[in-house]
């Protein structure tokens, strides 16, 4: 288990920050003040690896746990007290003269640049740990630990969390009935095992669907299930503001001969036609999974996801990241092969 620690911090500034579009990628793993590191940088996604864990020796309370591992699971690490009570103060702080349906806008995570929604990534890696008696031969009663996958199990925990922040206006919400999008200083997008068809049949939509990025041109069946009937998607921003997929492997070679100086490379343009596939469906494009060290072959590959017209940067360095993103603030991208 990473010692991580138990650091809460309901008081912090982001004064003089401003939002770039990146992701912090696996935010928990940061450390003690890993919500603070992402804020500091002006970091407009931040990604939690959430689990529920039934386990009465780990988390009798059945609340969100922040971690990456099962190792890292620990009953002081919550998602409330690590992200939720202190976006929540800095909300609250924000917005002290401001109601929601109030004519006055609201002002976001980011007090410089208040007009900037936050997108908050929950990664539903969750798991049931099922405690089950087993009789051995000797009479002996051993506990039988089976680790079950359940997105619909964590949703209600998800919601319930969520509650505070959809109460007082702070959650970007789309109404399934009049078809009414409504901006918030705050959006919530579920991936990993968020279940889609709780997204998809919620009346009030403030949990959002992290999209195939590679299958956004594909209409997907939603499976009938007690929710709602079978039904073809397609998907749009009011399900899915953003899209992702792991960067292929393939796609290393869009570094090679054509990448630069005008000439032509297929693996640097079939990216670029993935980011402008989303861009048109006004979803934002996010590629995960690219190499790590060493830091020069890392920024290369960030400048040609850069270059590729991604909306929504991903990194684990986040003072790196920061700090060469804002190196192209201004800068045109190529966007054509």
């Amino acid at each position: 288990m990473r010692d991580y620690g138990a650091v809460f911090d309901t008081t912090i500034s982001t004064k003089g920050v401003t939002k770039i579009w990146a992701n912090s990628h696996n935010d928990e793993m940061q450390g003690n003040h890993a919500l603070i590191l992402a804020l500091k940088q002006g970091f407009g996604y931040i990604e939690i690896d959430t689990h529920l864990d039934a386990s009465s020796s780990i988390n009798s309370s059945l609340s969100l746990l922040a971690g990456h591992e099962v190792s890292d699971l620990n009953s002081n690490r919550t998602v409330k007290d690590l992200y939720l009570d202190p976006l929540l103060a800095i909300l609250d702080a924000h917005n002290r003269d401001w109601t929601s349906g109030s004519e006055k806008n609201w002002t976001g995570v980011y007090e410089d640049d208040p007009r900037e929604e936050v997108t908050l990534f929950f990664d539903i890696v969750s798991f049931l740990l099922l405690h089950l008696p087993l009789i051995v031969a000797d009479g002996n009663v051993l506990s039988l630990r089976i680790k079950k996958s359940d997105g619909d199990a964590t949703w209600p925990y998800l919601e319930a969390a969520l509650e505070p922040f959809l109460s007082k206006g702070y959650l970007t919400t789309y109404n399934t009935t009049s078809n009414k999008l409504v901006p918030g200083p705050l959006t919530i997008v579920g991936t990993g095992n968020t279940p889609l068809h709780r997204v998809y049949y919620s009346s009030l939509r403030y949990i959002f669907y992290d999209a195939p990025l590679l299958e956004l041109y594909h209409p997907y069946t939603l499976p009938a299930s007690q929710y709602g009937p079978e039904t073809t998607i397609h998907w749009n921003p009011t399900i899915s503001p953003i899209a992702s997929a792991k960067f292929p492997l393939q796609s290393y070679l869009a570094l090679g001969p054509g990448s630069k100086g005008g000439g032509f490379n297929p693996f640097s343009c079939n990216l670029k036609l993935t980011s402008a596939i989303a861009r048109e469906m006004g979803i934002q494009a996010r590629w995960w999974g690219i190499l790590h060290k060493p830091g020069w072959m890392r920024r290369m590959l960030w400048e040609t996801v850069w270059e590729s017209g991604a909306g929504v940067m991903n990194a684990d360095e986040l003072e790196d990241m920061g700090n060469w993103l804002r190196g192209r603030e201004g800068k045109e991208r190529s966007l054509k092969c």
